[in-house]
């Protein structure tokens, strides 16, 4: 897979929407293809936890891209790559009650949440909006060209923000 697969869609992003729908079904942080999921990243002991870091993993790996060290961790995003602005595709991570989440950028709604796609969001891979009071980084893959552009402007969503994505 190249590092970009339609206009502003980068691959990591093309991967994530391939997972949108994928659901936990086997009880907290646990379906068959979260299983799979740890497994393929020889983390079999994290079944159970929570998930987030893991999905970017999958993603970012499958244009062939090198994750952080112990990339399961949602704040080890945090400094992964070069820190870029709002584009499209920009992997953020954000506090969340106990922890960090990390996800990333789809688009803007014009009510200026941002609209993430990411693992382990409400149990499962979907879009959801986020308040940019909670985000602390935005990053880029090295060797990746950053668009110059600021991810495209959507409809606001009616949906409630993301507040703990545990």
């Amino acid at each position: 897979m190249t590092a970009t697969t339609a206009i502003n869609t980068p691959a990591w992003l093309a991967a994530a929407l391939l997972d949108l729908g994928q659901r936990e079904t086997g009880g907290q942080n646990r379906s068959p293809w979260i299983a799979t999921m740890w497994a393929r990243q020889n983390l079999s002991w994290l079944l159970g936890q929570p998930w987030c870091g893991g999905a970017m993993r999958r993603w970012v790996e499958a244009c062939g891209l090198q994750p952080p060290a112990e990339a399961y961790r949602a704040k080890s995003w945090a400094t992964w790559g070069q820190a870029c602005g709002l584009v499209r595709g920009a992997v953020l991570v954000f506090d969340r009650q106990g922890g960090q989440h990390v996800g990333i950028l789809h688009s803007i709604g014009t009510d200026g949440r941002l609209n993430v796609l990411g693992g382990n969001q409400r149990d499962s891979v979907c879009l959801l909006p986020f308040g940019r009071d909670r985000l602390i980084a935005t990053r880029w893959p090295l060797g990746v060209a950053v668009p110059l552009d600021e991810a495209p402007t959507i409809a606001a969503s009616t949906a409630a923000s993301s507040v703990n994505e545990a």
